[in-house]
């Protein structure tokens, strides 16, 4: 009998990355009898999965991304596989299936001597997300996934999971440590107490705003353009921050965030978070550096 491994930060065994393989197998089979099986032996349903001691991705991930069927899907879930869990590159298994780009994977549309059949042919203008019309049956996986809609958990009057979709992306985290973010503000003004408590899971150093001095504001052309450098005004430390801006919609909400680091550097972001089956999902629309 195989070794189940000891929790998810151990080193797999040796015998677990064969028992792995043979899981991957079956996913890519859907044999749900044989991967039964192998939950029995130990195998673990919400660890990494191996292939030639090479990691590749979680198994629901695995099976929503591969050739595994409504039925894999199913009976993944059905035992306990972790539909909210993100992988190395904070992708949930929804993401991977709503947000895959028909243009190029959609598996209908490679059988369509029609390229221009209105159905399943779908750009992405204005770099949204793309939108599935149920020809390949990503519409059917996406409600395997879905998740029932229920009161969610506020922060400063925003949902938390559409706070959590926003902020797993590394672009709005301090990269440098001698520039620690100072201040938040959010749609002008400082950021609530909740919200900058919440905000530390992120940013440890984060202060209140009114701690830091901020960039002077001057309009040129139709753009706003700061000058001068965010520092602590009693230590006079240079550091970072953060301008936050939410606009609710009839769906969800458009943001803008803009981070200043350093003298003068800043980089900013706009797009939208949207709620779909049961979950939040960003999307955006731009970026710039200057």
């Amino acid at each position: 009998m195989f070794m189940a491994m000891a929790s998810a930060s151990a080193e797999p065994t040796e015998a677990y990355k064969t028992l792995s393989m043979h899981a991957l197998n079956a996913i890519e089979k859907s044999n749900t009898n044989a991967l039964s099986a192998l939950l029995k032996e130990g195998f673990q349903i919400n660890e990494l999965l191996f292939h030639n001691g090479r990691v590749l991705d979680f198994p629901l991930h695995y099976a929503v991304r591969g050739s595994a069927n409504l039925g894999m899907i199913q009976f993944l879930l059905d035992n306990g596989a972790d539909r909210d869990k993100r992988n190395q590159f904070g992708e949930r298994p929804i993401d991977i299936v709503y947000k895959r780009d028909h243009s190029f994977n959609c598996p209908a549309r490679a059988k369509k001597t029609n390229t221009n059949a209105k159905r399943i042919t779908n750009t992405r203008p204005n770099n949204k997300t793309p939108q599935c019309h149920g020809s390949c049956g990503i519409d059917a996986r996406c409600k395997i996934l879905a998740k029932p809609e229920g009161a969610e958990k506020m922060i400063a009057g925003f949902p938390e999971e559409m706070l959590e979709e926003l902020f797993k992306w590394t672009e709005f985290r301090d990269s440098r440590a001698d520039e620690p973010l100072f201040g938040v503000t959010l749609n002008g003004v400082e950021a609530p107490s909740e919200l900058m408590e919440w905000l530390k899971q992120y940013y440890p150093d984060i202060r209140p705003a009114t701690q830091a001095e901020y960039p002077t504001s001057t309009t040129k052309d139709g753009r706003v353009y700061q000058s001068g450098a965010v520092y602590d005004k009693d230590t006079k430390e240079h550091g970072s921050w953060l301008r936050i801006n939410f606009t609710k919609t009839q769906d969800g909400y458009e943001w803008a965030i803009t981070y200043y680091a350093g003298m003068e550097a800043a980089s900013g972001t706009t797009g939208t978070l949207i709620k779909k089956y049961g979950y939040w999902m960003r999307s955006e629309n731009g970026f710039w550096v200057s």
